[in-house]
């Protein structure tokens, strides 16, 4: 530690040294609680169950230093002691451990100084943790003071095992009767079959669910495999009916030419409004590097409209899309709406999904609606979408954007008004 702040006497130095590890103790803690959150966000899971911190008493770090036979100042104990602000760190299972561990070490302006991996190396006793021994810079007017911190990373069972044995120790000063130091060490052996036990159920239970949701995406494809197979039967047999050709209309003053321009034949042909939706864990929209739309759990939708859609066709798009049940319940079915899960929605306009790709290789837009009527529709449907969902972002019409997400599942579905609105 240096560029320690300048003190007129050593109480105002102590005080100065004890204001950075207890910074350094909220900068970490700071970090830590990010990084959790974000663990949650993208893949609904958290690594760690509970965080304790805390400054080392001033006879605690007399009593350490002197053990260490050295002399009590407070340059010693910058030197010599590395668990003056620490940092528990309280996880479910061992995996979790080096999970948070490699975070951690991965933050830019962390300096992991050295390790000391009880887990894999245990104390004598049974003992098991890991420590990790870091820097992080505190930011002060006359400069950065990189301040040591000690994280411990452990399970709960390995925490509870630990607490026990710390009373035990301070009990009798490090000189506890034979027959307790076995018995806390037949403790440990027990703590570590249990955590290997709840984690091996663990895998069993998330295997067991990643089988469920592969069995019921298989039959909600065969599902949609059916209908779409009967809808083109369908189609097929009344294509068949006599009387069914429709004469094409032309353009006045071109019957006896036949001429039939792209402008009149996009203006006369039926064209549909077009959602692909995605549900997603997070999803994100950016333009000009900046962040202008963001949710979690939700659905992202990428919105089409066409010259012949109105908001009539517009309501019904969203009422479909707002109360689609494909979140799944607590039985792993997809079972659930937007509302149940509290999910949120990002609406982006999205005129390619009218690409006409029948010609050449480059496609034609020519039935993507125009831009007025289009933008319109657009805001329309974002506003209609508030009247179902709390949380409603959206992209910039015409805009360049770019889009990010997670798709979870992944689950895509395309609604077209031409079958909601029938």
């Amino acid at each position: 530690m240096t560029n320690i702040p300048k003190t007129f006497d050593q109480m105002d130095q102590w005080k100065a040294v004890m204001f950075l590890y207890n910074s350094a103790l909220k900068e970490i803690n700071t970090k830590i609680e990010i990084l959790n959150n974000e663990f949650i966000h993208i893949y609904s899971y958290t690594p760690i169950e509970h965080i304790k911190s805390r400054l080392k008493t001033p006879e605690s770090i007399v009593k350490k230093l002197k053990h260490d036979g050295r002399e009590v100042t407070i340059a010693n104990m910058i030197d010599y002691l590395s668990d003056i602000a620490g940092i528990r760190i309280i996880c479910s299972f061992t995996s979790d451990i080096y999970l948070i561990a490699d975070m951690i070490a991965r933050q830019s302006d962390v300096t992991v100084l050295y390790v000391k991996d009880y887990i894999k190396n245990p104390k004598p006793n049974g003992y098991k943790s890991y420590h990790m021994v870091v820097t992080i810079p505190i930011y002060l007017s006359e400069g950065p003071v990189d301040t040591k911190v000690e994280i411990q990373i452990r399970t709960v069972a390995m925490d509870f095992w630990a607490s026990l044995e710390h009373k035990i120790y301070y009990k009798f000063e490090g000189n506890a009767p034979d027959f307790l130091e076995k018995e806390l060490k037949d403790c440990a052996d027990m703590v570590d079959m249990l955590d290997a036990k709840m984690f091996s159920l663990n895998e069993a239970i998330m295997q067991h669910s990643a089988e469920e949701r592969r069995k019921e995406a298989e039959a909600e494809e065969r599902r949609i495999r059916e209908e779409m197979a009967a809808r083109e039967a369908g189609r097929e047999k009344r294509e068949k009916r006599p009387g069914r050709e429709k004469k094409r209309r032309e353009r006045p003053g071109t019957e006896k030419t036949g001429l039939r321009t792209a402008e009149f034949n996009r203006r006369t042909e039926r064209t549909d409004m077009k959602i692909v939706l995605q549900r997603v864990s997070h999803a994100s929209v950016t333009v000009d590097e900046k962040v202008i739309g963001a949710i979690g759990q939700g659905f992202l939708v990428l919105l089409g409209v066409s010259d012949t859609d109105t908001e009539e066709i517009a309501d019904k798009m969203v009422d479909k899309l707002c109360k689609l049940r494909i979140f799944q319940d607590d039985q792993g079915k997809t079972n659930l709406s937007l509302a149940d899960v509290g999910g949120e929605l990002l609406v982006v306009s999205q005129f390619t999904l009218y690409a006409d790709c029948r010609k050449g290789n480059r496609p034609s837009f020519i039935k993507a609606g125009a831009p007025e009527l289009a933008n319109r529709l657009y805001e329309y449907v974002v506003e209609r979408c508030r009247t179902y969902v709390d949380k409603v972002e959206h992209g910039e019409f015409g805009a360049d954007m770019k889009v990010e997400l997670l798709n979870d599942g992944p689950f895509t579905l395309v609604l077209d008004s031409e079958e909601i609105c029938r």
